[in-house]
């Protein structure tokens, strides 16, 4: 660009640059250039306007658990397949490697490095050829189960990650559990240990569904075992959520028809931006059914969870949790097929209750689709450079 041209006018006109690959090689331009675009200024500002997302990338297992990506446009009654993203060799070395979150274009990951002597987890941006590794600290031996989470702090445009880990008290019951927290920011680059007096308590775990990100909250599908005085147990499910800005824990109630059930189809999804809560129910004259069910706001408090609508599928394909929804609201199931532990990926059309098979068959339980966001976050990062306690 003419030097004859002031430098506030040639900022006006990148900002108008909508491409993320053309933005990285402007940043070699000149330094000034550089520490503009990856300001986060600027940063937060491509972000807002790149919100719709282009299309939809989907992760799975094939039958020889081979990691397979897949990116669809969809279209009017139709899902194409546009393109395979360029997965770096980091994201591809992962060992044993499972999908955490996505948000904000980013994707988490959680796996072993190659030689499998290091538990990490990677951040990568799937529209460019970017991820960075940050390895994970030393938790206690008595540690029972260790949970993540991931998010990008709206506030900030932080890189976030949540590790909760716990294990058995020495002087306590066996079903109740001690919580440690420790909080990741790529701006800091180390691990914080937080509070967990403010989690809802001792013995609650986990859902086996990924969590969901949305705006500045972390859900996940939670569930604890209550204990009567007469020594009768009942299952309580619930969503847990955590506050990105405050770092401050939530529980949030479940409807009595999902609070209750044992169901093991549960799912959480995002439909635009709510929290969606999928699970096999009993309905008087229906029977067991797949129903689907959005949490409602109203000032950015929790409301209620309205009932949206059942899933119905044919006897021989029942669903197995609901994986997302296409750019129109419809939602993209993961089903059982007759072959044990293998899976394929259907859409489900409510107001015509079609079924459209997308022909991607693969390993139970390792699917994972979100939108496919172009994101300026991480360029000013080094592809495959690793974070560490020592670094």
């Amino acid at each position: 660009m003419s030097d004859n041209i002031p430098f506030d006018v040639q900022m006006e006109i990148i900002k108008k640059v909508s491409d993320v690959k053309s933005l990285i090689r402007f940043r070699s331009v000149s330094k000034q250039w550089m520490s503009f675009i990856d300001s986060p200024e600027f940063i937060a500002c491509f972000g807002v306007r790149h919100t719709q997302p282009q299309s939809l990338l989907l992760r799975y297992k094939d039958n020889v658990d081979e990691v397979k990506y897949v990116s669809f446009v969809d279209g009017e009654n139709q899902y194409q397949q546009d393109f395979g993203p360029n997965v770096p060799l980091f994201v591809k070395q992962l060992y044993n490697s499972k999908v955490i979150g996505s948000s904000y274009g980013l994707w988490c990951l959680h796996g072993f490095n190659s030689s499998g002597a290091e538990e990490m987890l990677v951040i990568w941006i799937p529209s460019i050829r970017i991820s960075v590794g940050i390895v994970v600290p030393f938790v206690s031996s008595f540690c029972k189960m260790t949970n993540f989470g991931f998010g990008v702090c709206p506030s900030t445009y932080d890189p976030t990650i949540v590790m909760m880990s716990n294990s058995y008290g020495f002087l306590e019951r066996k079903d109740t559990y001690k919580w440690q927290v420790e909080i990741f920011t790529l701006s800091s680059k180390t691990w914080k240990m937080i509070p967990s007096s403010n989690l809802p308590c001792g013995s609650f775990r986990f859902g086996v569904t990924t969590q969901v990100a949305i705006d500045k909250f972390i859900y996940w599908f939670s569930h604890d075992r209550i204990v009567g005085n007469d020594g009768a147990s009942e299952i309580k499910n619930f969503i847990l959520s955590f506050d990105l800005i405050t770092h401050q824990f939530k529980e949030i109630n479940l409807p009595s028809s999902l609070a209750n059930e044992l169901s093991q189809n549960f799912s959480i999804s995002k439909l635009r931006e709510s929290l969606v809560v999928s699970a096999y129910t009993n309905e008087v004259n229906h029977g067991r059914v797949y129903g689907v069910w959005m949490m409602e706001e109203e000032g950015g408090v929790m409301t209620s969870f309205k009932k949206l609508f059942n899933i119905k599928t044919p006897d021989d394909s029942p669903v197995s949790k609901v994986l997302g929804f296409t750019m129109s609201g419809e939602p993209i199931m993961e089903t059982e097929t007759d072959h044990k532990e293998v899976a394929t990926v259907k859409v489900y059309k409510p107001c015509s209750e079609h079924i459209k098979d997308l022909g991607i068959n693969g390993e139970d339980g390792s699917f994972f689709i979100f939108p496919y966001t172009e994101t300026l976050l991480l360029v000013d990062h080094s592809d495959r450079c690793i974070i560490s306690n020592d670094s």
